[in-house]
């Protein structure tokens, strides 16, 4: 979960999905060091063993600042924020709003 991710920097989020944007690439905010795009939620047909079903689909992207951190960390906090949101939707429930606007923690671990 995202509670279990080290705390290495703090950033933003900036959401464009809720004005139909898919994807986009986010610009950072001075003194931050990442900040991360949400995209629209789009229903996508995807394999489920032999069958094509609907699943819903979310674009996100993450700028940071490679003086700052590697790309490999921010790889493991994005795997970690994807994993987060697929437990919440396995367990079917929907994370609160203010759960999107709050800072995150990239997980750093080296």
């Amino acid at each position: 979960t995202l509670a279990a991710a080290n705390t290495f920097f703090n950033g933003t989020i900036t959401n464009l999905g809720s004005l139909g944007v898919e994807t986009f690439t986010p610009i950072i905010n001075h003194p931050e060091c990442a900040i991360l795009g949400v995209g629209k939620i789009e229903r996508r047909p995807v394999m489920n063993g032999d069958r094509v079903v609907g699943q819903d689909r979310i674009h996100l992207s993450l700028t940071f600042y490679h003086r700052i951190v590697d790309g490999a960390p921010a790889a493991r906090f994005l795997k970690t924020l994807t994993q987060a949101i697929d437990a919440s939707k396995a367990a079917g429930q929907t994370p609160p709003e203010s759960w999107y606007r709050r800072r995150l923690a990239l997980a750093y671990d080296s």
